[in-house]
């Protein structure tokens, strides 16, 4: 079968049939670690893989996913994958404002600065190390864009969005320490899934372009509501009283768990390490809030920042460079836009942070070292100073 066939194939397959939902469970005997759709007859199968013969593969009718989802329709604007030639933030903004980007951009921009000129000075923030204290398995394949620990259920939550090379936008849980998959939602193909975070018996899901949310019953992962916002969806946590939404520039949105409307904004900011100036930090992604701080994967880069939600000011950085294997033959197969670090998850109970990428192979638990960051393989100058 053609590549462009599996790829098709692949959106009407999954390993247990499960009538008129787009629940998985896939049974631990026939769970591939690479599903059919990026499986190449050039790249051996690893241990514990299955030959193609051996699933037996149940066909599903992927209209029972399109009526569940029915009545949210994408606007045009949606597309199936981030651009790789998106030119966000640092050069790239002064390239959109030389051509005339969009008036939605400009005022958001402008907002964010004079939000940060009105705002509280800071100091440099530090820059801390990590040390890897235990490595997990990874679906290679999950296009990861948010994790959840849920401490009741002592399992991994995983939101992943649709690009040609991944298996796909799902919503995940499994077991940490084999990787299996115990249950997810597929969502059909016009939804580029982002962040995640759990709140009480729910599980929140964002969309990006789309600009749609999905909530599900965390238990059965049945689809029980959904809402609309008028930007990007990236990231999301909760400090247990709000969700927490980043939309990909410098703002946090704040939303009611129930009403799921805004109460507040908050601008992340940060005083440059070469420029000594007060700046917005743009290009938010996946978000964790760990004791009182809010933990933030930055698009393309390798550093973690924690902001102080209630100023915005962001008072330590994560030097996380050399966490992935770049010679990774896997890993050198994908831009570094699309291999990034991205993927937060906070264990209260056992002070344990995981941090994984997109289409990496581990999931890392980490800790912190204050003060060390210098130590850690320096990646580019900070685009913010």
């Amino acid at each position: 079968v053609c590549s462009v066939g599996v790829r098709r194939i692949s959106l009407l397959i999954t390993l247990q049939f499960v009538s008129g939902t787009a629940a998985f469970a896939p049974p631990a005997c026939l769970r591939l670690k690479r599903p059919l759709s990026v499986v190449s007859p050039t790249r051996p199968l690893c241990t514990g893989q299955r030959s193609l013969g051996a699933l037996k593969c149940a066909i599903k009718d992927i209209e029972s996913w399109e009526a569940e989802f029915g009545t949210l329709k994408a606007p045009p604007e949606a597309v199936a994958a981030r651009d790789k030639t998106d030119l966000f933030g640092g050069f790239g903004d002064m390239v959109k404002g030389m051509m005339g980007g969009s008036d939605e951009q400009t005022i958001q921009a402008s907002r964010e600065t004079e939000a940060v000129r009105n705002g509280p000075d800071a100091g440099v923030p530090l820059l801390d190390g990590y040390e890897i204290v235990a490595e997990y398995p990874h679906t290679p394949e999950s296009f990861t864009q948010g994790l959840w620990w849920c401490e009741e259920e002592q399992k991994m939550y995983e939101g992943s969005g649709g690009t040609d090379f991944s298996h796909g936008t799902r919503l995940s849980r499994y077991d940490l320490e084999t990787g299996e998959v115990e249950m997810g939602r597929q969502l059909p193909n016009k939804f580029f899934g982002e962040g995640i975070v759990g709140l009480g018996d729910k599980v929140y899901q964002l969309t990006w372009r789309t600009k749609v949310g999905f909530v599900y019953d965390r238990r059965s992962m049945e689809l029980i509501g959904q809402w609309k916002y008028d930007y990007e969806g990236w990231g999301m946590t909760t400090d247990g009283k709000s969700l927490i939404v980043s939309d990909g520039t410098a703002t946090l949105h704040y939303l009611d768990p129930e009403t799921l409307q805004e109460t507040k904004t908050v601008v992340a900011r940060i005083k440059g390490f070469k420029s000594n100036q007060m700046a917005p930090l743009r290009r938010l992604n996946d978000l964790q809030y760990i004791k009182g701080d809010i933990y933030a994967n930055i698009w393309e880069s390798d550093r973690i920042a924690v902001i102080d939600p209630d100023t915005g000011v962001v008072w330590r950085m994560i030097e996380c460079k050399g966490l992935v294997d770049e010679s990774d033959p896997w890993i050198q197969r994908f831009s570094k836009s699309d291999r990034c670090l991205n993927g937060l998850a906070y264990d209260a109970k056992g002070e344990r942070l995981f941090v994984t990428g997109k289409l990496w192979t581990t999931i890392y638990q980490i800790k912190e070292l204050p003060g060390k960051g210098d130590q850690m393989k320096e990646r580019a100058a900070n685009p913010y100073g």
